[in-house]
């Protein structure tokens, strides 16, 4: 985990465009995949000591782009360009000095170098040494300092950096906590297309945090994430519309958006549609079909379906009536803090023969997932 972002960071400095090249026959053809033109004329301005062209000639050894990946090889065309204070050279070979990808490790190199690239006010490189900062890695911590760095980042447009900053500002994590900003820092994050940010803002506007409820907003927001393709959203997306939160109440729409989220593994998703097709919403009621979506639910867990799928078998809705079986996912539920699941137990228990209880409690005890959805 402690390496993942900059991994994020490696694969943007590696990808995105880099200081205005004067190379630029080199990184027009570059950026048009013309590698074998590119490396020519890269390497050209490279051997003439141009720091432009001998990064260029870096990113792609890094990248393989019309030569063989050679980690070692974009290190040093780095270490010649960052030794002439270019400073998206300085960015990569500290990321790649951090990384460790055929390149020693040097976290106090890394962390001088992301600071002289930071100075010239490059979002990433700020990035880069905000979480070095706060980690303590090649030196001393110094919160107080990562904390302006990711703000100078996410300002500068960065969205690893906006949604860093966003959520200290709702953690309060090196910061005061500021629910507003932190809203402020997920709509730039939103405004360049992050799916969470939207879902975060949406999680927001549902209350119980210092922004003011507002469920249109809140529906507005967690459509957007859905439309992103976020799983997370299209649940919960679904699950507004079937109560009419924010939205207007739709059925239809809502099995849509579940069906989507459940067929991906969702587990709220298949409870929410095992709900619409027990209770007969949008459609005739359908135990069977209940029955399956709150099996698919209960066997990843969730308390609320081992609860449901239990009465089913109580009550044979969808299933074989069994006692022993509705037993056995209502102990299940009850030991994940379920208290109707505890009270339907207790109560079956009380109708149960000895031994029917005791093979209740043993299917509940050897009881595995199964493999496959």
């Amino acid at each position: 985990m402690k390496h993942r972002h900059i991994a994020l960071l490696l694969a943007l400095a590696l990808t995105a465009p880099a200081f205005p090249n004067p190379t630029e026959d080199a990184y027009e053809a570059y950026l048009e995949g013309d590698y074998a033109e590119a490396l020519e004329e890269a390497r050209d301005g490279a051997e003439d000591g141009s720091a432009a062209a001998q990064f260029l000639l870096g990113r792609m050894y890094a990248e393989g782009a019309g030569v063989e990946a050679d980690l070692a090889q974009a290190a040093a065309w780095y270490e010649k360009a960052a030794e002439q204070q270019y400073a998206p050279a300085q960015l990569n070979l500290g990321l790649l000095l951090v990384k460790d990808e055929g390149v020693a490790q040097g976290d106090e190199r890394a962390r001088r170098l992301f600071a002289f690239a930071a100075e010239a006010d490059l979002p990433e490189a700020q990035y880069a040494l905000a979480r070095m900062l706060r980690e303590g890695r090649g030196g001393e911590a110094d919160p107080d300092r990562a904390a302006k760095l990711f703000r100078q980042a996410a300002d500068g447009g960065l969205l690893l950096a906006q949604m860093e900053v966003a959520r200290m500002y709702a953690t309060g994590e090196g910061v005061q906590r500021d629910p507003k900003r932190a809203a402020k820092y997920y709509r730039l994050a939103a405004a360049q297309g992050d799916a969470e940010a939207m879902m975060s803002l949406g999680r927001m506007f549902r209350g119980g945090g210092a922004l003011p409820t507002d469920p249109e907003e809140a529906a507005k927001w967690t459509r957007r994430a859905a439309e992103q393709g976020l799983v997370e959203a299209k649940a919960e997306y679904g699950r507004m519309l079937i109560e009419g939160e924010g939205v207007l109440q739709d059925y239809a729409e809502a099995g849509v958006w579940l069906k989507q989220a459940a067929d991906a593994g969702e587990p709220r998703a298949q409870h929410n549609l095992g709900l619409m097709a027990l209770k007969g919403l949008g459609q005739e009621k359908k135990p069977a079909e209940a029955a399956q979506w709150f099996r698919r639910a209960a066997h990843q867990g969730l308390p609320e379906s081992q609860f449901f799928l239990a009465r089913s078998y109580e009550l044979g809705h969808g299933v074989p009536a069994s006692q022993v079986i509705a037993a056995q996912w209502y102990i299940m539920a009850a030991e994940k803090g379920s208290a109707p699941a505890a009270q339907a137990r207790d109560r079956l228990f009380a109708a149960m023969a000895p031994s029917e209880v005791a093979q209740a409690k043993r299917l509940a005890r050897d009881w595995t997932p199964p493999a496959g959805p």
